[in-house]
């Protein structure tokens, strides 16, 4: 009898531990798509709001209306395919297709790519990189979309921030002999808390309120740790932030 009610006991727990872990879930996945839908709701609207202005300066002839309208869509269509790549990023478990390249070459398209979006808003952006390649190994489209997503939070958390002088820092370097690359992105901006500090690598926590969709860093970390390394933060309030990627030179030799 004390056996049969031990046993019984045990059973119960492991099904309300299971009953507990499915709820958890099914918390977890409720607000994963509200958070979701509230995003995927503001950029529709963004999108319509864009259309309205194109159809009425089609209806008035009016060019600068149609141009205004069509920026505004075109920018929404922007985040609503930066908001699909990173959920399939974070959804799918992928393993990085490693090729040997300069790291510098990949850097200086990202910030190509960003500088006119930062001169828009006013943000300076400092380049401080080596003379000589950098050769390692990197899957080109992940980190491409890892360190955009990071290169851009810094942009506008800089651009939003009542800073003299915005800028964001680009750094990079590597140590052969250790076998590590380092890329650095810092900003002058309005910093983050440590309660907050501790939440940004969550998915679905933005602190950006509507203009974010909490899958950006921690997407970007996931591509980090799949390449071997990680991605780090540190900041204080007032004091601006700092994100650095690093991972293996040589993928071969962190395997051996």
């Amino acid at each position: 009898m004390a056996i049969a009610n031990q046993a019984a006991m045990a059973i119960e727990d492991t099904q309300f531990y299971q009953a507990m872990i499915q709820s958890e879930r099914l918390a977890a996945m409720g607000q994963a798509v509200a958070n979701l839908s509230h995003h995927a709701k503001n950029l529709l609207q963004g999108i319509q709001g864009g259309a309205y202005l194109v159809q009425d300066g089609i209806k008035n002839e009016n060019v600068s209306v149609i141009e205004r309208g069509w920026s505004i869509v075109q920018r929404n269509q922007e985040r609503v395919s930066g908001l699909v790549m990173d959920m399939l990023s974070f959804s799918k478990d992928r393993e990085p297709v490693y090729q040997t390249e300069d790291v510098l070459s990949l850097l200086r398209e990202i910030l190509e790519s960003v500088e006119p979006q930062a001169d828009e808003l006013g943000v300076a952006i400092e380049a401080v990189l080596p003379e000589q390649s950098i050769l390692c190994d990197f899957d080109r489209e992940g980190l491409h979309r890892a360190l955009l997503n990071v290169l851009l939070n810094a942009v506008d958390a800089t651009s939003t921030a009542e800073v003299d002088c915005p800028r964001v820092r680009v750094a990079c370097s590597a140590n052969e002999t250790a076998n590590w690359v380092r890329i650095e992105i810092a900003d002058n901006g309005p910093g983050i808390s440590e309660t907050e500090l501790d939440r940004i690598f969550v998915p679905f926590e933005s602190t950006k309120g509507a203009r974010g969709t909490g899958l950006g860093l921690p997407v970007s970390r996931k591509v980090a740790r799949e390449h071997g390394g990680d991605l780090t933060a540190k900041s204080e309030p007032g004091q601006g932030a700092v994100f650095c990627f690093s991972w293996p030179i040589s993928q071969r030799d962190a395997s051996e």
